[in-house]
């Protein structure tokens, strides 16, 4: 299961980001918002690289991303650097309570995006994690864990990555991905 596997997380960092992981999950309960890991840490999860693959940690939240960034930032001492046209932030230069640095942690609101012209910066608005997966580029990035304590580790896999990640797949969930999104 995705929950035992998060546990045995391998590399010298695992503590720390296991660490910030559940204390997402705590604080976003505790606000009443659900909050997932999404992107690479998940998809390494399946590689049976335990998340190690990327170096970053991406967290969604249903709700206002940047409010639960500060929390965030406070809880781990970390300097907040906040994209607010996105309603994403990044956080630099936390600790866990016995010092242990953490990695930077992005932090957004669960959206929705438009593109009025291919390659133009889109439009957002929020929406829940269903459909903000719905946004991405490729199956294999579009899989989320849930953080809060009464729903830890379970995946959320609307498109199918999972096979795609065993199979070493990569296939696009819309035809104009790369058109609209070129990075």
């Amino acid at each position: 299961s995705s929950s035992a596997r998060i546990e045995r997380l391998p590399g010298p960092d695992a503590e720390g980001r296991l660490w910030v992981l559940r204390t997402a999950g705590k604080l976003g309960e505790a606000q009443g918002q659900s909050t997932f890991v999404v992107g690479g840490f998940v998809r390494d999860l399946f590689l049976s690289r335990g998340g190690t693959g990327a170096p970053d940690l991406d967290i969604v939240v249903e709700g206002d991303g940047v409010a639960f960034g500060r929390r965030l930032a406070d809880e781990t001492g970390g300097h907040l650097v906040v994209h607010p046209s996105f309603g994403s932030a990044s956080l630099e230069g936390g600790a866990t309570p016995d010092g242990t640095r953490l990695g930077r942690v992005d932090i957004a609101s669960a959206r929705r995006e438009r593109y009025l012209s291919p390659g133009a910066l889109p439009e957002i608005s929020p929406a829940g994690i269903q459909e903000d997966m719905s946004r991405r580029d490729f199956s294999v990035n579009a899989m989320a864990m849930e953080l809060s304590p009464s729903a830890w580790g379970r995946i959320l896999d609307p498109f199918l990555g999972e096979p795609d990640v065993a199979a070493r797949r990569l296939r696009l969930l819309r035809p104009l991905s790369l058109v609209e999104d070129p990075t």
